[in-house]
């Protein structure tokens, strides 16, 4: 019998080797791809009061770690929806949003999201 598997392994070695290598190319593959950033659309909604709202600040986190920051200024009032767009590796992200207002107040929202998704995601806010 283990003749018989050996004169089979040295007749087809190289069709073997060949689909070992490309097995293990897809496992790598596959592995990396939990790495490789993707594109993610974000939108905020800011209330009935965004028109008064003149700043926004975007502060991701990715556990401890800090990953973007972003600033949107509205000297004539914000829309009532935000968009932000960023490449991010897969896995549960933090957002912190402060709304500075014309009278001076600043509002303070934070919201958690998965990344990546399909479409865009709209983030809820925790408070």
């Amino acid at each position: 019998m283990w003749e018989r598997v050996s004169v089979v392994l040295k007749e087809h070695r190289r069709r073997i080797a060949g689909m070992a290598l490309v097995v293990f190319v897809l496992v790598v593959a596959l592995d990396l791809s939990h790495t490789v950033p993707r594109e993610t659309r974000l939108a905020f909604d800011l209330g009935p009061d965004h028109d008064a709202v003149r700043s926004v600040e975007l502060a991701y986190t990715h556990g401890d770690e800090s990953v973007e920051l972003a600033r949107h200024r509205y000297p004539s009032g914000a829309p009532s929806r935000v968009t932000d767009t960023l490449d991010l590796v897969p896995g549960r992200y933090e957002v912190r949003m402060d709304l500075s207002y014309d009278d001076g107040h600043v509002l303070v929202h934070e919201g958690q999201f998965e990344a990546p998704s399909e479409g865009v995601i709209v983030v809820q806010w925790a408070d």
